[in-house]
């Protein structure tokens, strides 16, 4: 009885509405796996995988019925995931939820918008949290730092680099350092 349920899970686990999954691989001129597509019903069904010469898998993506759905998830050499993202197809550009990793660790979440992070994102370093807004792939606004969910500084980006007032913290929230930057190109302290 346990043979026959266990040929029976077998076949149910290689058929699904009636069809076989096949697999179709793309290999480098040198043999290794390029990438792999799970085929139904002559269709793209199932995670689309996509490797390194080294043979590390570096992306992959779920689709259903030739159609990409969910985010596309990246790998470094170690194979640790350092990002999940949204991505059109259709235009190849990344639309929407993105977030991001570094050694196993969150490092920023956010959207992007036509190809650029856009919008309120949130990055990490370490114990410090900043939450910022994105425009055109740049920093532009106004900033909050954090650490251990205490405000420690404020200020604003233009084009990506700090810009006008920024205010340090301490501990008790009292500000203990004014800077005045001007685009980059250095501040002065007040």
């Amino acid at each position: 009885m346990k043979q026959v349920l266990s040929v029976i899970l077998t076949l149910l686990s290689f058929l699904v509405k009636g069809q076989p999954l096949n697999q179709k691989v793309v290999r480098y001129s040198t043999g290794e796996v390029k990438e792999i597509y799970p085929m139904r019903n002559n269709k793209i069904n199932g995670w689309v995988q996509f490797y390194a010469k080294n043979g590390v898998k570096w992306k992959e993506f779920e689709v259903r019925e030739n159609k990409p759905i969910g985010m596309v998830k990246r790998y470094n050499n170690e194979k640790e995931l350092i990002e999940m993202y949204e991505f059109d197809h259709e235009r190849e550009m990344r639309q929407g939820r993105c977030v991001e990793f570094h050694e196993g660790k969150k490092k920023g979440e956010g959207n992007y918008r036509n190809g650029e992070k856009e919008g309120e994102w949130v990055e990490y370093y370490g114990e410090t949290t900043e939450k910022c807004r994105y425009s055109n792939g740049e920093k532009n606004g106004p900033y909050r730092k954090f650490k251990k969910n205490k405000l420690i500084e404020t200020g604003k980006h233009k084009d990506g680099c700090p810009n006008d007032t920024v205010k340090t913290f301490n501990e008790r929230g009292a500000i203990i350092r004014t800077m005045v930057w001007a685009k980059c190109h250095g501040y002065e302290i007040r």
